[in-house]
């Protein structure tokens, strides 16, 4: 698991650390842990269990609140996790209710909690345009989409994007490395009649998908990108508007 998603039994064991992370907690989602314990710590995203709801939907007051003061927050339907327990939240939870802020996120009711904590991870620019921090975040919605992706161009990546099929990736080429291995997954994507670059190490911070998007140079394009009109040496704005 991403060392930026934090599982806890109890929003009381959140602390400073855990700002700007995405938390799943077994608490309640009332207006009193909300106030005290995550209003505090400013996550990027958290969940907490809707306790049913309950007389004048109390469960979910909290999730209210944090979005008034533009914190994205979820609740988790008790029917589809113990409340108390942070793990099975994370691993069966289903979201039952959304804030603004988590709405705008890409958050829905009726979606698994696992699949709503990663798009904490995705920015989405427009319909056709994501980044996305790690290829592990890649979704089917990304199906057909442009991704600016910032994860290196090695084998293992190339088999996320294959089962993504996005219409064209950005990727990181890691400096390249003995073998080529940062690109050698972009190569591989030809066989899956997939286009894909790869965007300069030097001129993009790797991990970093919005500094690829601003500030990427292409490196490396296969045969796909090639048919697509992406070039070395054009910056990665302009090849994403490209092919979009």
């Amino acid at each position: 698991m991403r060392d930026d998603i934090v599982i806890l039994d109890s929003i009381t064991m959140a602390n400073p650390e855990h700002k700007d992370k995405v938390i799943v907690a077994g608490s309640h989602g009332g207006f009193s842990a909300s106030k005290k314990y995550a209003l505090p710590i400013e996550p990027k995203l958290i969940f907490l269990n809707d306790a049913g709801k309950g007389k004048a939907d109390a469960g979910i007051d909290g999730i209210k609140f944090l979005g008034e003061n533009q914190i994205p927050a979820a609740a988790v339907s008790s029917m589809s996790a113990m409340i108390g327990d942070g793990q099975d939240m994370y691993e069966n939870g289903i979201v039952s209710f959304v804030n603004g802020p988590a709405e705008e996120m890409g958050l829905k009711e009726g979606i698994a909690v696992k699949d709503a904590v990663k798009l904490a991870f995705v920015n989405q620019i427009s319909d056709d345009i994501v980044l996305i921090n790690s290829i592990a975040m890649g979704m089917p919605e990304h199906e057909g989409k442009v991704i600016v992706c910032g994860s290196h161009g090695g084998i293992v990546a190339g088999k996320y994007v294959a089962k993504v099929r996005p219409k064209m990736v950005f990727l990181n080429d890691a400096g390249l490395g003995k073998n080529d291995a940062g690109i050698s997954g972009v190569k591989e994507l030809d066989e899956q009649n997939l286009a894909a670059a790869t965007v300069d190490a030097m001129t993009a911070i790797i991990g970093n998908a919005k500094d690829s998007y601003l500030h990427g140079v292409v490196s490396f394009v296969n045969k796909g990108a090639t048919a697509l009109g992406v070039k070395v040496g054009m910056t990665v704005k302009d090849a994403v508007e490209l092919v979009r």
